[in-house]
């Protein structure tokens, strides 16, 4: 009687599963941040809207972390931080449009990148690299 080899990563057989159920949160993630930004500050303060749009992405970082997408983790982790800072800076009248811009592609590009086939590659695209590099630059004074 031969026994069948198990597999060397059980975690690839789940794997498809896995990034599936990812990208339908990534959806419904930056489907959210998107309505938060675009109602601020007309109907939310800058305070929640940062705040959601924080929420968003740090449990997107969570959730890739779980799925050891690294690169999806590291980026969500950094968006988050910057919408954790701009809410920390207390009661504004309206969102620095530098923010804005930075958070609207940031959510565009975490989009796009599930719809390809490699999710865990986002640092090595172009757009991302730069937008990375103006978060970085964004908080360094921080």
């Amino acid at each position: 009687m031969t026994h069948a080899k198990p597999p060397d990563n059980p975690m690839a057989e789940q794997l498809p599963d896995l990034l599936e159920a990812m990208k339908r949160e990534c959806r419904e993630r930056m489907k959210r941040a998107e309505e938060a930004l675009a109602l601020c500050p007309a109907e939310l303060s800058v305070e929640t809207c940062c705040n959601r749009v924080h929420q968003e992405f740090d449990s997107l970082h969570g959730a890739a972390r779980a799925a050891n997408l690294q690169g999806v983790e590291g980026f969500s982790r950094l968006v988050a931080q910057v919408a954790r800072n701009t809410r920390k800076r207390g009661e504004q009248s309206d969102l620095d449009p530098h923010i804005r811009d930075l958070l609207e592609a940031a959510i565009q590009l975490t989009s796009r990148c599930f719809e390809g086939a490699d999710p865990g590659s986002i640092e090595e695209q172009k757009d991302v690299r730069h937008l990375t590099h103006r978060m970085k630059s964004l908080l360094a004074p921080l």
